[in-house]
């Protein structure tokens, strides 16, 4: 990989860095690895603490090849990695969700299907239908299936 673009890679990984409220230690994610849960996100002066830990430099200009290399595998190490093609099979699978529950909206709600999910995600998520992530997105689909199964019961 060549140097600006490791540089790129480092840059935009910066914006993800935490700081452990209870080791005081950079990471990404949700949990740092002492298991404490509370952390910061880190600012530009807690970046260049953590370069000044890794190579001495304060900036990614001002080092080496190897001072980058060495950067990026400190990144690399505490969660920071580049997941494009796990972003895309993500955002496809949320799309297909999407699907499934305009599909199952319609069939169960004609005309008035878009306001009734509209109406649930509202109430019940809190959010509206284009904010939810796959776990709500799940909650719709199962509600829609437990209002279908309803259905067809009260035509019995």
């Amino acid at each position: 990989m060549d140097r600006d673009k490791m540089i790129k890679i480092i840059h935009v990984w910066s914006g993800r860095l935490q700081i452990c409220l209870g080791c005081n230690k950079f990471f990404t994610g949700v949990i740092c690895t002492c298991g404490n849960q509370f952390y910061r996100k880190a600012t530009e002066d807690d970046y260049r603490r953590f370069l000044m830990q890794i190579t001495g430099k304060s900036s990614c200009a001002l080092m080496t090849d190897q001072e980058l290399q060495l950067v990026f595998k400190e990144m690399i190490e505490i969660g920071c990695d580049n997941h494009k093609e796990d972003r895309k099979k993500a955002v496809n699978a949320r799309k297909k969700l999407r699907y499934i529950i305009r599909v199952e909206a319609t069939k169960l709600f004609d005309g008035y299907a878009q306001v009734r999910v509209d109406g649930f995600c509202e109430k019940v998520i809190g959010k509206p239908l284009p904010m939810l992530n796959d776990q709500d997105l799940r909650r719709v689909i199962g509600w829609l299936r437990r209002t279908e199964k309803s259905m067809k019961k009260s035509h019995y």
